[in-house]
Parts: structure tokens; C-alpha cells; sequence
């Protein structure tokens, strides 16, 4: 009974807004095709349905993938969305339901994104450099350190994540802040490149009275 009163509500919503549900449904052919292609072609990377790609998706390398069901990859000043493993067992994971627009993802350990994160044209990179060690620089440079973004979490655009950084729950990087092994609290607002200034999203609230 639900789920034809599910389906009722969905013929409804496409029947009022025709464009905007055939670009949602191009969306999910589109993310079913990229389900298919890289579930035929690579086990070590895994969508789950339903998966809906508004621009191109490149999962490559030979470490291990995973992206969670409901996530959406968008347009943005670079192309949709873009994860590299660099090591065999290099290992990224994204949670549900996340909005992924220009996002790159260099992975040499492990990278982890919780559910519901967004992200703008960004980066996130568990190394400094990328294949530090083929490049000749070996010990000089710190070796790569995993990263954990909580839920809900938002990178805006020109923001970066690199090397060891932890990200609370609910947090936000503004335009342009870079995170460099930091341990970033719940709810906080990050600031600076590298990023010097955090402020809890309460306090911003509360002066502009929306609290």
C-alpha cells in the first residue's frame, strides 16, 4: 500500500514538472550504467542503487571503492565527480545520499565521507603530493594519513582536505579553507588556508538572530 502510494506521488510530481523529472530519470539511466559498467569491469568498486549521475562519474585505481545509495554527482566548474586510488590498499568510502559536484578524491590509505555531505568543486587528498615515492621524494615528504569526514558535512567550493584531517558532524568549510591534520569539532564553521579559524555554527546563527 505504501509503495503504490509512493508511486502515485512520484507520476504526480513528473506530471506537474516534466523537465525536471526527465532530467531525474536520465539521471538514474545514467547512474545505472555506471553501476553496471563498474560492477562488470572492476570488484573492487561498488555503487548502490539507486545512484544518480548528472555528470561524469571516474572511479579508477586499484584500491577498493564503495558509494552509497542516494548519492548524486552534479556539474560544477570541473567535471562531476573524480576518485583515484593510488595504492592496493587504498580504500574510499562514501556514505549515503551524499551531492557531489566537482569533487576529486586522491586516496593513497583511506578517505571516509559520512552520509548527507556536500561538495562543491573540492578536494580531498590523504597526501601531500600524489605518488610521492615514485616521484623520488620518499622520507622528505610525511607519508599520507587517513581522513574522516563525519555526517553532514559541507565542502564549499575551492575548498581542500588533506593529509590526516578529521571533520565533525555537521560542520561547513568555507570558500577557499584548507585542512591540514586537523581535528575539526561537531557543528563548526572552518576558515583560513590553512584553516586557523573555526567558529561554532550556534554562535553564527545566534548573530544573525536566526537563533
Amino acid at each position: 500500500m505504501r509503495f503504490l502510494r509512493r508511486t502515485g506521488s512520484l507520476v504526480g510530481k513528473a506530471y506537474r514538472d516534466p523537465k525536471t523529472a526527465f532530467r531525474v530519470g536520465k539521471a538514474l539511466l545514467r547512474g545505472a550504467w555506471y553501476i553496471a559498467r563498474y560492477s562488470l569491469f572492476s570488484r573492487r568498486i561498488k555503487i548502490s542503487f539507486p545512484f544518480k549521475a548528472y555528470a561524469r562519474v571516474t572511479l579508477k585505481g586499484p584500491g577498493t571503492i564503495s558509494i552509497g545509495k542516494g548519492c548524486s554527482v552534479y556539474w560544477n566548474v570541473f567535471d562531476g565527480l573524480t576518485v583515484v586510488t593510488l595504492a592496493d590498499d587504498a580504500r574510499v568510502s562514501i556514505g549515503e545520499r551524499c551531492g557531489l559536484g566537482g569533487l576529486t578524491i586522491r586516496c593513497s590509505t583511506s578517505v571516509t565521507l559520512g552520509d548527507n555531505c556536500l561538495a562543491a568543486n573540492s578536494l580531498v587528498q590523504d597526501g601531500f603530493m600524489v605518488n610521492q615515492n615514485q616521484a623520488g621524494y620518499g622520507d622528505r615528504i610525511p607519508a599520507p594519513q587517513p581522513i574522516v569526514l563525519g555526517n553532514n558535512v559541507w565542502l564549499c567550493g575551492q575548498s581542500g582536505v588533506v593529509r590526516g584531517s578529521r571533520i565533525g558532524d555537521d560542520c561547513v568549510l568555507s570558500r577557499g579553507s584548507m585542512t591540514f591534520g586537523s581535528e575539526i569539532g561537531k557543528f563548526q564553521l572552518v576558515m583560513g588556508s590553512p584553516s586557523g579559524v573555526t567558529m561554532p555554527i550556534e554562535r553564527l546563527l545566534a548573530l544573525k538572530g536566526i537563533l
